[in-house]
């Protein structure tokens, strides 16, 4: 019997204007940070520290 389990991040990066996730499925996806308001505002440097928390659940700009 097989274990379901919630895909969730194992790692964050930035390139450009977009901020790419692996997924614990093994899926890497991208999305502009234009998307969501609290990455829109951010600078690139800003950008670049982006973490990530509650066990790869939430996305955070430092």
């Amino acid at each position: 019997m097989a274990i379901e389990t919630e895909t969730c991040a194992l790692r964050a990066w930035v390139g450009g204007r977009v901020i790419f996730l692996e997924l614990t499925d093994e899926r890497i996806i991208g999305f502009p940070t234009g998307r969501f308001r609290i990455f829109r505002a951010a600078s690139n440097d800003e950008l670049k520290k982006i973490t990530l928390e509650l066990n790869g659940y939430a996305l955070r700009r430092v």
